[in-house]
């Protein structure tokens, strides 16, 4: 109905330019009554929107679950053919859900069965011998820190 009205706004202003050119008297009127017209239409849409529209939406904004399901404010609607519409909306999903790994730069798929934890098989291998790295140089440093012990002093027995 929205885009109804909105065409024919379109076709009566054409009308009304054409009329206006064959210098028809009544075309004043014609001009008030497309004034107002187009004065409802624009009450009646918010940011361009139909008032069923920008109900959807708002119905879906105040549902939505941040950082899980979130809805834009320019979410596109589609009405469905049931009471109802569809509103767009942005869905997390893990990585995990996904089957990819979850490393920040990487998102690799982790099909290759090669990777544990959540990494694929090279950030696996990668995080495996950074680990290693890291406690063979604990294992040094600590080696370093121990104070060398001294032989016992024992005392000759002699008889």
């Amino acid at each position: 109905m929205h885009n109804d009205l909105r065409q024919l706004i379109r076709a009566s202003v054409e009308l009304m330019n054409n009329l206006t050119l064959t210098g028809w008297k009544p075309v004043e009127e014609f001009q008030v009554a497309l004034r107002a017209a187009i004065a409802h239409e624009n009450s009646l849409c918010e940011k361009g929107r139909s008032p069923s529209d920008a109900a959807y939406l708002k119905a879906a904004q105040e549902n939505q679950i941040y950082g899980e399901i979130e809805v834009d404010d320019d979410a596109i609607i589609s009405p469905g053919s049931d009471p109802g519409a569809y509103v767009q909306a942005w869905l997390w999903v893990t990585a995990e859900d996904a089957g990819v790994c979850d490393e920040p730069d990487c998102h690799t798929p982790l099909n290759d069965g090669e990777g544990f934890d959540g990494k694929c098989g090279n950030c696996a291998d990668r995080i495996e011998h950074q680990e290693a790295e890291r406690l063979a140089a604990e294992r040094k440093a600590a080696r370093k820190a121990k104070p060398k012990c001294k032989k016992p002093v024992t005392k000759s027995s002699s008889r």
